[in-house]
C-alpha cells in the first residue's frame, strides 16, 4: 500500500499435494534473475502455509481469451518465437543443469515490456533431485514426462517446440507463389524439436541458427524496453564500446551492455583493457563475475585472441577513453561511441566526434548520449546529420542510471 504498486501473494498450505512445488518455485526466483521472469520479494511462512510475495506481471497470457480470439501476424509470431527461445537459451546458459520443464501457454504472459514466463514450481536439477516429478502438461509435456525416461536437455527443446508450434497455428499466412511462410517454417521446426526420441531433436545450437533464419527482428511497437536496450544484435561477437573523452560512462555503458546480454542467457566475456595514465580511471580489480558474465581486468589487446577461443557468445571490449580507434576496434562487429552532449562534457564530444567523422561508419557504429533528455539527443543527432555521417544514435536517460 505505502509503495502503491501491486503484488502478488501465493499462498499455500503445508499439506497442499503441491506444496513442494511451491517451495521449488521459491528456491529458483531467490537463486537467479532475469527479465523473463518476475521478481520474488519475500518469502513468509507459519505453522500451516507458506507465503510468496512476487512481482505483479499484467499482460496477455498465451491461453487467455483475448489471445485466442486474435490471429498473430508473421511480425507478432517472429516476436515471440525469439522471446521463446532467448528464455531456453537463459534456462540452458545456468551453471546448475536445469531445467524448466512446464512449457504451456498459460505459463507465458505478453506485457508492455516485453514477454514473462511464470510458475517455476516445475523447474528440475537434472543432477540430485531426489525423484522430484514435475508437472505435465498434456499436448505441451515431452514423451519422457509422459511415459518416464531420462530427463535433459532435449526434454525443454520438445516443450519449446510444442509453444512454436501452438504459436505457428495461430497465424493464417498462406505462402507466396515462391516462398513459404514464417508459419510453415516454424511448423516444420516444431516437427523437429518433437521427435519422439531426445537424441532425434536438434540441440540449442541447432534450434537458435535455425530460428534467426526464419525469423526476422521485429518488435511490437509496444516493446519500449526493446527500444531502450543498448544492444541491437545479440549474435555480434565483439562489441567495442569506447568513450569520447574520460568520466563521460564508458565502462558503465559498456556493464550494461553485458548486463542486457547476459540477461538473455548469453554467456559473455567482458574486457576491461589495459589504459593510459591519462585514461579512464575506472578500477575493476573490486568487481567478481557476475550472473553469465566473466570479468577480464587489465587485458592487454594482443591478448583478445586468446579469450576468444574460450567459447563466449559475445565479447564486450571496454576500451576506456581513446584518441585513435585501434585495428582491434575496427575489427569488432559493433562500435559503441559514449558521449556526454551537456554543458561539462559536450564540447569535447563534439571535438572527437568533429575530429573523426572520417572514421566514423554507419551500420555496425552507435553513438550513446549518455544521461541524456529528449532535448539533448535531439541536438545530438542533429550535430550528427550536419557532419553528414549516419550511425546509429540511442540516448540512456538518467533513470537508466
Amino acid at each position: 500500500m505505502k509503495l502503491k504498486e501491486y503484488r502478488v501473494i501465493k499462498k499455500i498450505s503445508k499439506t497442499n499435494p503441491f506444496f513442494n512445488q511451491l517451495k521449488t518455485e521459491a528456491k529458483f526466483l531467490s537463486r537467479y534473475s532475469s527479465d523473463f521472469m518476475p521478481k520474488l520479494y519475500d518469502v513468509e511462512e507459519d505453522g500451516e502455509n507458506l507465503y510468496l510475495v512476487e512481482e505483479y506481471v499484467e499482460g496477455v497470457g498465451l491461453a487467455s481469451e483475448e489471445f485466442l480470439q486474435n490471429c498473430l501476424d508473421e511480425k507478432e509470431l517472429s516476436y515471440i518465437v525469439k522471446g521463446l527461445l532467448d528464455f531456453l537459451q537463459f534456462i540452458n546458459s545456468l551453471e546448475e543443469s536445469v531445467l524448466y520443464i512446464d512449457w504451456k501457454p498459460g505459463n507465458i504472459i505478453l506485457t508492455k515490456n516485453g514477454l514473462k514466463v511464470v510458475d517455476f514450481g516445475s523447474v528440475i536439477y537434472t543432477e540430485g533431485n531426489d525423484g522430484f516429478t514435475p508437472l505435465a502438461t498434456s499436448g505441451f509435456a515431452a514423451p519422457e514426462l509422459i511415459k518416464g525416461g531420462v530427463l535433459g536437455r532435449a526434454t525443454d527443446i520438445y516443450g519449446f517446440g510444442s509453444l512454436v508450434r501452438y504459436l505457428a497455428e495461430k497465424n493464417r499466412q498462406k505462402n507466396s507463389l515462391f516462398k513459404k511462410s514464417i508459419r510453415d517454417k516454424l511448423l516444420r521446426l516444431s516437427s523437429l524439436c518433437l521427435k519422439e526420441s531426445p537424441d532425434e531433436r536438434p540441440d540449442i545450437k541447432d534450434v537458435e541458427k535455425l530460428v534467426k533464419k526464419i525469423c526476422k527482428e521485429a518488435p511490437l511497437a509496444s516493446q519500449k524496453n526493446q527500444q531502450r536496450g543498448i544492444i541491437r544484435d545479440t549474435a555480434s561477437k565483439m562489441i567495442a564500446v569506447c568513450g569520447a573523452e574520460s568520466g563521460v560512462g564508458t565502462t558503465h555503458i559498456a556493464l550494461l551492455t553485458a548486463k542486457e546480454l547476459a540477461a538473455k542467457g548469453r554467456k559473455v566475456a567482458f574486457l576491461s583493457l589495459i589504459r593510459d595514465e591519462d585514461g579512464d580511471e575506472t578500477n575493476l580489480n573490486c568487481l567478481t563475475d557476475l550472473k553469465n558474465i566473466r570479468i577480464f581486468n587489465s587485458v592487454a589487446e594482443e591478448d583478445v585472441a586468446y579469450i576468444l577461443k574460450k567459447g563466449f557468445d559475445n565479447i564486450v571490449i571496454d576500451f576506456g577513453r581513446v584518441d585513435e580507434f585501434s585495428l582491434l576496434f575496427y575489427s569488432c562487429d559493433e562500435k559503441i561511441i559514449v558521449i556526454q552532449n551537456n554543458l561539462i562534457k559536450g564540447s569535447k564530444s563534439v571535438a572527437f566526434l568533429t575530429s573523426h567523422r572520417e572514421d566514423i561508419g554507419e551500420k555496425d557504429w552507435l553513438i550513446i548520449d549518455n544521461l541524456s533528455d529528449e532535448a539533448s539527443l535531439k541536438e545530438t543527432k542533429k550535430f550528427l546529420n550536419g557532419l553528414k555521417i549516419k550511425p546509429g544514435c540511442k540516448g540512456i536517460g538518467r533513470e537508466r542510471i
